[in-house]
């Protein structure tokens, strides 16, 4: 089953804790306390498991894994919990449920080649193992390259690897002058994902053995660097209705409703200031991310504020939201889970799930997407998510990757 997600690839580089440790224990009570509001009264059980995960292999898949280590030159495989979950083919969300409750990661084992070549080596030694590159009960990730390439400073043209993240991604952009999107990097996991989803424009995606390995784009100069606008609501449809003109009429880099309740969370554990409006059932929050020359730049900026107060919207959190990996953190830490998917698919919703339509553009294209927030049922966390996502697992289909994959170097255009 297809499903919606702007995330791929390498996800993140901190762990469910890390991310937590910016919000104090009575923060996250009063979350909690928030959530049993939002939920008709029903209480959010915390999970805030740290300690060792569930991890445990048969002999046979012991003796496997160090067969296959074997096989590969030193230091090309890791079994590293968090590596694991990084490379893990499944949205964050999943991987801080497994942290929280102490299951083990996705993936079993993550390749990490040194070298193109090399990598399609791993690759082979793996499969000839019986080691599947897709979701499965012996799944083996793969680390992509994190290099990245300055082409030509002048026109921006890049080329960067699968693997790397956006510090890395910004460093490079910025010694050369030009602009990667830094401000965008909490609602993306990865330079990746972010190309996937159009943020850099047509790139073109290479691939080795089936998988995303590096992808060519072209950056924009680093003065077009785009500011983040934020407003609120009293209801759904005056958001919609404002990002629908501003996509049609100036196609910002990117814009999105979201509901207000994210905020409430982030405002309840001091992460943003409170606002009004945040706890009615049917208030909306619009975001902005307006770029381009800083003329242009100002004055799309007083446009989209003039229009969204016509409106009816709050401008409000001038610094901009925190990464989204936060509020995520912060949800599956007091029993809660957030989940996005496409509007139109036909799935299975938890009960008592608040579901909130949404819109997001990205250069003026629009998606509708639902918002998914629930209280988890503890016994069974994992497989719900799955259920909503339409991950469910078929050993069937997971056995024949080699169906539809492409050739080792293949490559894929997007935008």
């Amino acid at each position: 089953m297809a499903t919606h997600s702007p995330r791929g690839g390498p996800h993140f580089t901190a762990s469910v804790h890390d991310r937590l440790a910016k919000v104090s224990d009575k923060r996250l009570a009063a979350v909690s306390l928030v959530l049993s509001k939002l939920f008709s009264g029903r209480m959010a059980l915390s999970t805030l498991f740290d300690g060792p995960r569930q991890d445990v292999l048969s002999p046979e898949e012991e003796a496997d894994l160090k067969d296959l280590e074997a096989a590969l030159p030193e230091g090309a495989m890791s079994r590293d919990p968090l590596t694991r979950d990084r490379f893990g083919a499944e949205p964050r969300m999943l991987a801080f449920l497994r942290q929280l409750e102490g299951h083990r990661p996705q993936a079993m084992v993550v390749l990490s080649p040194e070298g193109d070549d090399a990598a399609d080596e791993a690759v082979a030694e793996a499969r000839a193992m019986g080691y599947l590159l897709v979701p499965g009960e012996r799944m083996a990730a793969l680390k992509p390259p994190s290099d990245v390439e300055i082409f030509d400073k002048t026109t921006g043209q890049i080329r960067f690897g699968a693997g790397t993240d956006w510090e890395k991604l910004d460093e490079a952009a910025v010694t050369a002058g030009l602009c990667a999107f830094p401000r965008l990097a909490g609602l993306f996991d990865n330079p990746l994902a972010a190309a996937r989803a159009g943020l850099f424009g047509p790139v073109r995606e290479r691939r080795r053995s089936g998988h995303s390995w590096r992808v060519e784009a072209t950056l924009p100069p680093l003065t077009t660097m785009p500011e983040e606008l934020v407003f609120l609501f009293e209801a759904r449809e005056p958001a919609e209705r404002v990002l629908a003109r501003l996509a049609r009429e100036m196609a910002p880099l990117y814009a999105e409703t979201f509901p207000a309740s994210d905020g409430y969370i982030l405002a309840t554990a001091r992460l943003v200031v409170h606002h009004g409006w945040l706890d009615k059932p049917d208030a909306m929050g619009l975001r902005l991310f307006i770029g381009g020359p800083e003329p242009v730049r100002r004055a799309a900026l007083k446009f989209a504020e003039g229009h969204a107060r016509r409106a009816g919207g709050r401008k409000v959190w001038p610094q901009g939201l925190p990464p989204r990996a936060d509020l995520e953190a912060i949800l599956a830490s007091c029993g809660a889970a957030r989940l996005e998917r496409a509007t139109d698919l036909a799935l299975p919703t938890p009960e008592g799930a608040r579901v909130t339509p949404t819109l997001r553009a990205i250069r003026g294209e629009i998606e509708q997407i639902d918002v998914i927030t629930y209280l988890r049922d503890l016994s069974r966390s994992l497989p719900e998510a799955q259920q909503t996502l339409g991950l469910i697992e078929d050993p069937m289909r997971a056995q024949s990757p080699d169906l539809t994959e492409e050739s080792p170097d293949s490559v894929r255009a997007h935008g």
